[in-house]
């Protein structure tokens, strides 16, 4: 599985990669307090690292943060002893 990931991350970068390089024509982005230029290939690999890492980041706040609460709180009552828990459903009587 690592290798197929490996392998899929390489196939990323080398279409970015030459993404960037046919993509040349000079672009220039300006935000109200600074103007900044450099081709398109790379603004759009930044912009999409951009989306990438802010997506990442809603994710692990919206989800993972959560759930990681969430599963610490069930292993700690899990663990006390006067959590008064028994044992529900069937029983196979052997």
């Amino acid at each position: 599985m690592r290798v197929i990931h490996a392998l899929m991350v390489l196939l990323f970068v080398l279409v970015g990669a030459s993404f960037a390089a046919l993509n040349t024509a000079p672009t220039t982005i300006d935000f109200y307090f600074y103007r900044f230029s450099a081709n398109s290939g790379f603004i759009v690999l930044i912009a999409m690292l951009a989306g990438a890492l802010l997506g990442a980041i809603a994710v692990i706040v919206g989800g993972v943060w959560p759930l990681r609460r969430q599963l610490k709180a069930l292993q700690r009552s899990a663990a006390s002893p006067d959590s008064g828990r028994t044992l529900t459903g069937p029983v196979d009587a052997a």
